[in-house]
């Protein structure tokens, strides 16, 4: 009967409302992997694991939202390459740690569901003062590891232009909201 369906909002998945108290903190550790093979081979040709933990801390509440403060934390990356004694994954461990400690501040609506994020223009800042202090290291690097002056020079324009073009995106306020998206939306859909 249609009666015993009215809370479900698809054959796979039932209606819930989540109620939170002020002061309400909950903490869960991520682990992402990725693994790609070549030529049907039974390793992987490159492996990647990314964790990290987000606590969650409801800071206020009304009767029509919630605001929470969700923090990463202990982030850290794995990759299973290497190329010209450069980890692969150096860019990505720095992108990695560019979001370490950093807190995302966001309302639901009164039934607990995801709304919106409150300090995307914050947010955009601290990932333009950190894509600045990576470029910074990186050509750090550059000049550690690369000591031919030619090859040292290319090194850093590359670099430059490649987090020029990142700061750019990365900084973008409709970009920065997307990478938090993944995050929000499944810890509010479990």
């Amino acid at each position: 009967s249609k009666a015993q369906y009215e809370n479900l909002t698809s054959p796979t998945t039932v209606t819930s409302i989540t109620y939170f108290e002020v002061g309400e903190t909950k903490k869960y550790h991520v682990t992402e992997t990725q693994e790609k093979y070549k030529n049907n081979a039974e390793k992987p040709a490159q492996s990647s694991s990314n964790s990290y933990d987000l606590t969650f801390k409801v800071i206020a509440a009304t009767d029509s939202s919630y605001t929470i403060d969700m923090t990463y934390t202990n982030l850290q990356s794995a990759t299973a390459t290497q190329q010209k004694g450069w980890k692969m994954d150096d860019l990505t461990v720095a992108l990695s740690n560019l979001m370490n400690n950093m807190t995302v501040r966001y309302k639901t609506d009164e039934m607990g569901a995801f709304d919106t994020i409150i300090n995307l223009p914050e947010l955009s800042l601290k990932m333009g003062k950190a894509f600045d202090l990576l470029k910074v290291e990186f050509n750090r690097l550059v000049d550690e590891k690369e000591k031919d002056k030619t090859a040292n020079a290319e090194a850093k324009k590359m670099i430059n232009g490649m987090f020029a073009k990142m700061r750019d995106s990365f900084t973008k306020v409709e970009n920065v909201e997307v990478l938090f998206l993944d995050d929000l939306i499944a810890m509010h859909s479990i």
